[in-house]
């Protein structure tokens, strides 16, 4: 099944974009949506509330993205939230997203059927699918929200996939790579009631 049906029979439209015209102008949606979101300072600090940066705290937390997940170096807590604060905030932060963005393989835009509770549980289950289906297909997939999440893009990004009536609800970026560490997860029984 082509990755761009993993969603019909659920409503939802997934838009694949793999022409490099079209991949340079949704990374520099991303670069934009990216500054944007990284001159929040709440924002920056939910991400460090969530990130882990020794092995020391994956293990005792269980939760949260290990630093190692995303290529970084394990440091001390007040090391690491340094880094990120400056990876987010520094003039390059932006250009650091676009450039890993131009070197996907290229994005696929998840589009479901209305604003709804109901449509969104679509989309999640398109997702899925299409994650599972990427995996089966050897390529390396990663959510991308920063556009998603600020108005003035997510508008952009619609009238560059011709959606004008719906705005897109997910968008993922694929291509071919090396498989990262997994991030740890906590056992089954701590999180099903």
């Amino acid at each position: 099944m082509p990755l761009q049906q993993c969603g019909t029979d659920l409503g939802v439209d997934i838009v694949l974009v793999t022409d490099r015209p079209r991949i340079e102008r949704l990374s520099g949606l991303l670069e934009a949506a990216h500054r944007i979101r990284s001159a929040d300072p709440a924002l920056r600090a939910e991400l460090k509330s969530w990130t882990r940066f020794t092995e020391h705290e994956v293990l005792q937390r269980r939760d949260g993205l290990f630093t190692r997940c995303r290529g970084a170096h394990a440091a001390a807590r007040w090391l690491g939230a340094s880094w990120e604060d400056w990876l987010l905030s520094g003039p390059s932060s932006g250009a650091r997203a676009a450039e890993r963005a131009r070197a996907s393989g290229g994005f696929a835009v998840l589009i479901g059927a209305g604003r709804e509770p109901r449509h969104w549980v679509q989309v999640g289950r398109a997702c899925d699918r299409l994650l599972l289906h990427a995996t089966a297909l050897n390529l390396r997939a990663a959510v991308i929200n920063e556009p998603i999440e600020i108005r003035a893009t997510r508008l952009e990004l619609a009238t560059e996939l011709g959606s004008h009536s719906r705005l897109p609800d997910v968008l993922i970026r694929f291509g071919y790579g090396a498989a990262g560490l997994p991030s740890l997860r906590r056992p089954l029984g701590q999180i099903l009631l």
